[in-house]
């Protein structure tokens, strides 16, 4: 059995409102023990490094999105409009290369 990857996200820039029917753009780094991993460290899977589902509690409002890189920055960045005010979860689906085994990875942004 493979031990734990010990990946996390950490959010760069994310607003601290998510307010309904406004673009909010979030920016996030993939962290592996503190640094910072790429794309590079990651399998593809469905044509994708990472996917991302970002979620309302209700579960009614759903995305799924493609984050670029921001070579500059050195960080991933998405935007989305949600359709509800509050908090919203975001799931990282990966795959990492070194233990080839599928991780989600999750965060929320926004405040009630």
């Amino acid at each position: 059995k493979n031990p734990p990857s010990n990946l996390t996200i950490s959010l760069e820039k994310a607003p601290e409102k998510l307010i309904a029917n406004q673009e909010a753009t979030v920016r996030f780094r993939l962290l592996k023990e503190n640094k910072g991993i790429s794309l590079k460290d990651m399998n593809e899977v469905h044509t994708a490094k990472i996917h991302l589902l970002v979620i309302d509690p209700s579960l009614t409002d759903y995305h799924h999105i493609h984050p670029t890189v921001d070579n500059q920055k050195q960080d991933l960045v998405f935007s989305f409009t949600p359709k509800k005010d509050g908090i919203y979860r975001v799931w990282a689906d990966i795959t990492p290369t070194t233990t080839n085994k599928q991780e989600f990875l999750m965060v929320d942004i926004g405040t009630p």
